[in-house]
């Protein structure tokens, strides 16, 4: 009996052991999918939460951290220029060639005001490529399509600033530079003043790139008419800027 009693005793030991073990395993795992469980659910609100977003203004979307240098990531699929926008109206109803040229020269540092630019240093002409045509930029737009000045007049102008203020750059009309092209001169820390359509879709205007996402299919302006950062889609970008002409200027 003694011998019978040692063999079964520390055989229900390891049976014990063995059932312990059995039920820990299964705690680990069922712990284990609800963490998985969490993630999914966490994933899902996430998306869900992006799809309720506005395409048009992302302020509130970039960090203040973010906010205080330019962002380059993703391998440069996504490129983002820490440029303050100014609106241009009340005072500059069609003065956004002008506002987005004070956009890009407040960017590399040229302290000069929206209005100051166009007082001192913005031509005027009969011809939009000669100067701005059709009154001033304190008029209110009167339906026409002659309000407005093309690329080479406003690198000019902004050279005059340039000159006169004691700086450095120089503003270049690159006017047939493909969509592409540009990225790549976002990508390089260039924001480009570019002419194309309101809202992507219709009626001249311009405003200036400050950056894209090619993940998200999206590109960054400052956008004279509208306060923050706007986004609008890389295709709509694209085809409103080749409508124009292809015409853009950077400061280099």
């Amino acid at each position: 009996m003694k011998k019978k009693a040692f063999i079964i005793i520390p055989s229900m030991v390891i049976f014990v052991l063995f059932i312990i073990l059995i039920v820990k395993i299964g705690h680990k795992r069922s712990r284990s999918q609800h963490n998985k469980s969490e993630l999914v659910k966490q994933s899902d609100d996430e998306i869900r939460q992006d799809e309720g977003e506005s395409y048009e203004d992302i302020t509130s979307e970039i960090s203040d951290s973010e906010t205080k240098e330019d962002i380059t990531s993703d391998a440069n699929n996504r490129v983002y220029l820490n440029v303050n926008n100014i609106v241009q109206n009340p005072e500059l109803p069609t003065g956004c060639e002008a506002v987005s040229a004070t956009i890009v020269l407040n960017y590399y540092g040229i302290n000069i005001s929206k209005t100051d630019f166009v007082d001192s240093y913005l031509t005027y002409s009969n011809d939009p490529y000669l100067g701005f045509c059709g009154g001033t930029p304190y008029d209110e737009p009167d339906g026409s399509q002659l309000q407005w000045v093309a690329a080479g007049p406003i690198a000019e102008s902004m050279n005059k600033a340039i000159k006169d203020l004691g700086y450095g750059y120089r503003a270049d009309d690159i006017t047939g530079t493909s969509f592409e092209e540009i990225l790549k001169l976002v990508e390089e820390g260039h924001p480009v003043i570019f002419w194309a359509l309101e809202n992507m879709r219709s009626g001249d205007h311009t405003l200036v790139l400050i950056g894209y996402d090619r993940l998200e299919g999206i590109c960054y302006f400052a956008d004279p008419l509208k306060s923050g950062i706007q986004r609008y889609s890389y295709e709509a970008s694209r085809q409103a800027f080749n409508k124009r002409g292809n015409q853009a200027v950077i400061i280099n």
